[in-house]
């Protein structure tokens, strides 16, 4: 393998200097600039075959998105063609983490949703994409993106998310990592973490890209950043230290592979590991995923790369020695992370592209933090800020690839980590997130919903309403009054999260979230609603007893209070009461009706009570009946002026 200043010096003599007066002299120009930065990194896959190494260009505007070292959209600090720095061209399309007034053109755009008040002394903070997840910018399907400040232990600080102790390694089971609140030394303290996925284009046809950044509080010494991408979606609690939400395989997600045809059936926990040796001007690279040996097609990492067909995007390290580059720890059951590399027929694929600032640049509006005391400053000073891009696609790491994958998530959580040493099993200093990324949850739906009133009044419908298991604000809603597996060409009748409904009958709703290929491309869950009607109160009728006077009673008081014993109450809406009324067995007008005045003869009235309401409720009617009782008493004589008889069995002066 030809080492990196050979190589970079091979790199610059390639460019082209016809129009320069004296190559040495421009040569020796040339490498004093591009000696820090490192104009061309070997991102190692493999330490004993150059075929299988990817070339870390340094800087890139790959998917029009600048790893370049800065956090500038339009800017493209440290972008080298054949070992020659490019001149910051405004015409080139280059996104990055934010948009300053000022810089770049209308092109290029920020990532970042900057509308936040932005961090504030010693607590994290995060904000995320100024778009909505999977939304299509300038012919890119933006995914993802969230920026994040790690708290820092500068002077009394304290960082809630670090490390203890040297029995923390990046191959053991995440569950078994002793994590304090604390400190470590300056140099392994992380600030600024960046991340965001796009597309090159709007389909799942074009290449996945992952942009990462990160900045440190010291550019002394070396550093070594992984950035570890999870399937599942971590928790931390930073009250009781405990981080969370690990897959099951080891406490990871582990790769899963099928031998004929070869594919990936499952894809799992991605490391991208950097060393930024000598001050930052070496950077290495590795990537590991998380498998079982055991488990592998033919049983072991060695038996499964010689099954590996030519035209697989990647293979298995094999070391110097002729073992598999592979390592496992603490509570991993047999599962650890595996290096990979660019299998043979990928050597010209340029997949990786890495950077750090050579000099200063320009931090973002929120500035960043620097130096023993963790100074507020407004620039990433030179060696203390780095970017990488990886085409996920051209590695072989991109969703879409699996069989069925459309359901996955892209990634689930990503934290980002320091270590000790340029080694990979060497000691984790600091934790940064985690954060999600990328995370594409089934979603899973039920219906809350209400039954129409049976008058079905359009002005007043029931509301049915999609709930998702998880807030998805950028799922599709359809609904149908058929179902649609039964009746797939059916067209929907509302497409929002909420339906009204004016007819009683089952309804359905399908949610499909955002998927890999955008925003309604991914997983679809269904529920169904059986929309009744309301069953309104029965009507009760209620009639008075039946009532008995005679002519000594207060007939007319008594007649009353029975009238107004007749009432109704339930029913829905407006109650109509029919009333019917006979006297002495031939009907009357019920608005006529009197109290009885032929106090001698007597008299049977009956008031029969019907009603029914809005929802044609008919009840059975009731009735009542009010008797004034003949005199039977025989008549006396009282001595009247006329001798005339009174119609009384007793005092005529009571029906005076």
């Amino acid at each position: 393998m030809k080492s990196n200043y050979s190589v970079a010096t091979s790199m610059i003599t390639s460019g082209n200097l016809s129009n320069v007066t004296g190559k040495n002299q421009l040569r020796k120009k040339l490498w004093t600039c591009i000696t820090p930065l490192m104009v061309v990194m070997l991102f190692l896959f493999s330490t004993n075959q150059l075929h299988a190494q990817i070339i870390v260009e340094s800087g890139s505007a790959s998917a029009d998105f600048g790893t370049d070292a800065d956090v500038q959209a339009g800017i493209t600090e440290y972008i080298y063609e054949a070992g020659i720095l490019q001149p910051n061209n405004v015409n080139l399309k280059s996104d990055d983490w934010f948009m300053d007034a000022g810089h770049g053109t209308a092109e290029a755009r920020g990532v970042i949703d900057v509308s936040g008040p932005g961090p504030s002394g010693n607590n994290t903070y995060s904000a995320g994409m100024i778009v909505p997840g999977f939304t299509p910018v300038d012919g890119k399907l933006w995914l993802d993106a969230e920026y994040l400040r790690d708290p820092n232990w500068a002077g009394n600080n304290k960082d809630f998310s670090i490390f203890k102790g040297n029995s923390n390694k990046n191959a053991d089971n995440p569950a078994t990592w002793q994590i304090i609140t604390g400190s470590n030394p300056q140099k392994n303290d992380l600030i600024d973490i960046f991340g965001h996925l796009r597309r090159d284009g709007l389909t799942t046809a074009d290449n996945l890209w992952a942009f990462i950044g990160a900045s440190t509080r010291s550019a002394d010494g070396s550093s070594y950043i992984d950035f570890e991408l999870y399937r599942s979606e971590l928790l931390y609690d930073t009250n009781t230290n405990t981080l969370s939400g690990f897959g099951p395989d080891g406490g990871h997600t582990g790769w899963a592979f099928q031998q004929t045809p070869w594919e990936i059936t499952q894809l799992g926990d991605v490391i991208i590991s950097l060393n930024f040796e000598n001050g930052g001007s070496n950077i290495v690279g590795h990537i590991y995923i998380w498998v079982k040996p055991s488990l592998l097609p033919g049983g072991s990492i060695i038996a499964a790369n010689a099954l590996i067909p030519t035209g697989n995007e990647f293979k298995f390290v094999i070391g110097g020695n002729g073992q598999p580059v592979f390592e496992s720890g603490d509570g991993a059951d047999g599962w650890g992370y595996a290096e990979i590399e660019l299998n043979e027929g990928h050597t010209d694929d340029t997949v990786a592209y890495a950077s750090i600032n050579a000099n200063a640049v320009e931090a973002g509006p929120w500035g960043t933090l620097f130096g023993p005391q963790a100074n507020q400053i407004d620039n990433y000073p030179a060696d203390s800020f780095i970017e990488f891009g990886l085409n996920l696609s051209g590695i072989g790491l991109d969703q879409s690839t699996v069989a069925g994958g459309e359901c996955g998530p892209l990634f689930g959580g990503v934290i980002i980590k320091t270590r000790s040493s340029a080694s990979f099993t060497s000691e984790l200093k600091d934790l940064a997130g985690p954060f999600p990324f990328g995370d594409l949850e089934e979603v899973t739906v039920t219906i809350e919903g209400e039954n129409v009133e049976c008058n079905s009044d359009p002005s007043n419908p029931a509301i049915l309403s999609a709930v998702t298991g998880t807030p998805c604000s950028e799922c599709w809603y359809a609904w149908y009054d058929v179902d649609p597996d039964a009746n797939p060409s059916a067209t929907p009748i509302g497409t929002e999260m909420t339906l009204e409904v004016t007819e009683e009958g089952t309804y359905w709703v399908v949610v499909t979230a955002p998927g890999i290929g955008g925003a309604g491309t991914g997983c679809t869950s269904q529920a169904s609603f059986v929309v009744g009607t309301i069953t309104p109160d029965p009507i009760v009728l209620t009639c008075p007893t039946d009532v008995d006077v005679d002519c000594t009673d207060d007939i007319t008081g008594d007649f009353t209070a029975w009238l107004n014993g007749f009432s109704t109450s339930g029913g829905q809406g407006t109650i109509i009461e029919t009333y019917t009324a006979t006297v002495d067995g031939t009907p009357v007008d019920f608005a006529n009706l009197v109290a009885p005045t032929d106090l001698c003869a007597g008299q049977v009235i009956v008031v029969t009570l019907d009603a029914t309401d809005e929802c044609e409720q008919d009840p059975l009617p009731c009735s009542s009946t009010f008797t004034l009782l003949p005199d039977t008493t025989p008549p006396a004589l009282y001595g009247g002026d006329d001798g005339a008889a009174e119609c009384t069995g007793s005092d005529p002066q009571q029906n005076a």
